[in-house]
């Protein structure tokens, strides 16, 4: 059994992930105990936690905190094989920085980190760019600590989600060209989930993802 630390656990995308997650161990109750995940829910307020069903399976923990509570931060990733964060606010970039020491002093070294789309000015149409949209600081800030931390991780630009469960994407490596401008949500769901299933896939890349045209 794997355990899994989902930081900003109330994000949609977030409780999609664990509904999805959960769902595949309760579908697959011949797995063996190292197939399947313990999911520890990190969150500021754990009744917007939509999925009861999680905050009652046996294999769901939930904790109660804030990423700037470094000392929760660290008793939250003791044991811990996978950090999958999902946040946001304008402090992200010390937001990450409080992770990536936790990570290092409890020893953990995979990280799955959700950022944006134009973060590195990639995006083919201008506006959505870094350097026409202030709005990106934040999530740049992020991936610049995450690139510069020396752990396993994988940082994930989406563009803007959308309700497309049957899309094709595109996966796209930091350096070329982000030619879509939406995400499918179902197809971002499933990209970390295998991620999660598989940590060995895509380590040290930063890894857009769009719908195919």
């Amino acid at each position: 059994m794997s355990n899994i630390l989902i930081l900003g656990a109330t994000g949609q995308i977030a409780q999609l992930v664990t509904a999805q997650l959960l769902n595949a161990q309760l579908l697959n109750q011949h797995l063996v105990n190292d197939q399947t995940h313990h999911l520890f829910l990190y969150c500021r307020q754990p009744q917007r936690l939509y999925c009861q069903h999680a905050i009652e399976h046996h294999h769901v923990d939930v904790i109660q905190a804030d990423v700037n509570d470094t000392a929760q931060l660290e008793q939250a990733m003791i044991d811990i094989d996978v950090v999958y964060a999902n946040l946001s606010g304008h402090d992200l970039g010390q937001q990450t920085q409080n992770i990536v020491n936790a990570m290092q002093k409890e020893g953990v070294k995979r990280l799955i980190f959700i950022t944006s789309m134009g973060i590195y000015n990639e995006v083919t149409t201008p506006a959505q760019n870094l350097q026409n949209n202030p709005a990106l600081k934040p999530y740049r800030a992020l991936a610049d600590v995450v690139e510069s931390s020396g752990l396993d991780y994988t940082l994930v630009r989406p563009g803007w989600f959308v309700h497309a469960p049957n899309s094709k994407v595109v996966l796209s490596q930091k350096g070329e060209a982000f030619t879509g401008m939406e995400t499918s949500k179902q197809a971002l769901v499933d990209f970390i989930c295998d991620l999660i299933d598989q940590p060995t896939q895509h380590i040290q890349q930063s890894v857009g993802i769009y719908n195919a045209a």
